[in-house]
């Protein structure tokens, strides 16, 4: 399973393959967004901050998480958008807090599916990947204790641009090992260095590369630099996106 895919991967740095999601995704959604759509202190109650020596950003990094276009500690500026970062972890946080979910279980619910159904796919990709380029590890590293802990799908939902505004995510690398695109509101997601225009078809995910598998294959692989365009600016709704970021960290 996903030999060829594995192949194309190394080779020209993403691929789509087949990933179900369609009978998910509309469950999930519409919950989310009607959360997104509370005044932000509504929202807070959900944001949890646990500690990452991986992270180079202080606040929330789980659960709820509100990126104003503030600075970077790198010099950058933040995208304006809404996060929403899953991970089983969740459900322990909140019972330790005594949040009441039940207003929020569906779409909690349906992202735990997603997240599930998206650590299946990374776990059968990444043995074609160590197949293909033996000698990684590749799912090994995915699914140490360490890994575990911190592959995590984000839900995003972007501000709407400014006035003749079109780039509303800036070009970037992932900071994790193996990204998954699972799904898009409306086409805006551009890759590589030319900008090609990707347009996500259903029940299909697109898996790239990331920064810890460029380090790892001293630059066999390369991370894909990519970023977000609005291409509907006079919409009546935001775009939003679905994103699985999974871990590859070096073994220990």
């Amino acid at each position: 399973m996903f030999e060829k895919e594995a192949e194309i991967f190394v080779r020209e740095g993403k691929v789509a393959v087949p990933f179900l999601s369609s009978d998910v995704v509309p469950l999930l959604i519409p919950g989310l967004l009607t959360f997104f759509a509370l005044p932000e202190k509504a929202k807070m109650h959900l944001a949890v901050d646990t500690p990452d020596e991986d992270d180079p950003d202080k606040g929330p990094d789980n659960g709820y998480i509100r990126k104003s276009g503030g600075p970077k500690k790198d010099g950058g500026l933040y995208d304006r958008k809404q996060i929403f970062h899953y991970r089983p972890s969740l459900w322990s946080e909140y019972a330790k807090r005594d949040v009441d979910i039940n207003p929020y279980r569906a779409w909690l619910e349906g992202s735990h599916t997603l997240y599930l159904r998206c650590l299946q796919l990374l776990k059968n990709f990444t043995r074609a990947l160590d197949k293909e380029c033996p000698g990684y590890n590749f799912q090994r590293l995915t699914r140490t204790e360490r890994a575990l802990s911190k592959h995590v799908l984000r839900a995003l939902l972007y501000d709407p641009p400014s006035p003749g505004e079109i780039l509303i995510g800036k070009s970037h690398t992932d900071r994790n090992g193996i990204s998954i695109h699972v799904r898009e509101s409306r086409p805006g997601l551009r890759l590589g260095k030319d900008q090609q225009n990707y347009v996500i078809t259903p029940d299909t995910a697109l898996i790239f590369p990331a920064d810890q598998v460029e380090r790892l294959t001293e630059g066999k692989i390369k991370a894909l630099q990519h970023e977000i365009w609005e291409e509907e600016p006079h919409a009546p709704d935001r775009r939003w996106s679905l994103v699985f970021f999974g871990q590859t960290p070096p073994l220990s």
